[in-house]
């Protein structure tokens, strides 16, 4: 069987958010599993920690604090996020193999080709002109 992603993107017209649904389907349209696809919605917050996981190395994965920090958000906004994109396999996190002695293991973030192709989708329809008029922003010009 060959497996395919699909992609299906709506647009919150009273809330100008983002809905981009996610979901693996078997060619001939049976789901591999009963549960509906993981919807992401793609907040300014999440933008931010996207954008953020999209701009650091491999070799130097984010933890949450530090992601917190950099994206000037706080723990009660980014932990959730990290929960829903990691349930949506967009990024995957990691416990530190090694307990230091001097503070807890961090579980860092990286996001997934799954993820970052997802993401750069939903961006590049949000940048449409079109998508833009639709709620009620002009080309070039920010809210």
């Amino acid at each position: 069987m060959r497996m395919e992603c699909a992609m299906w993107l709506r647009r919150s017209r009273a809330r100008g958010i983002v809905l981009l649904d996610i979901g693996s389907r078997i060619r001939g349209g049976a789901t591999m599993d009963e549960s509906p696809p993981v919807r992401i919605r793609l907040t300014m917050p999440t933008r931010a920690v996207l954008d953020l996981l999209m701009s650091t190395a491999a070799d130097d994965p984010p933890w949450g604090y530090r992601i917190c920090e950099e994206a000037g958000l706080g723990p009660g906004t980014v932990y959730p996020i990290l929960e829903r994109l990691e349930e949506a396999r967009w990024i995957e996190g990691t416990w530190e193999t090694e307990v230091p002695a001097d503070r807890p293991r961090r579980r860092t973030y990286q996001i997934t080709d799954l993820g970052s192709c997802s993401y750069q989708a939903a961006l590049a329809k949000t940048k449409r002109p079109a998508a833009r008029l639709r709620w009620g922003l002009r080309p070039g010009e920010a809210r």
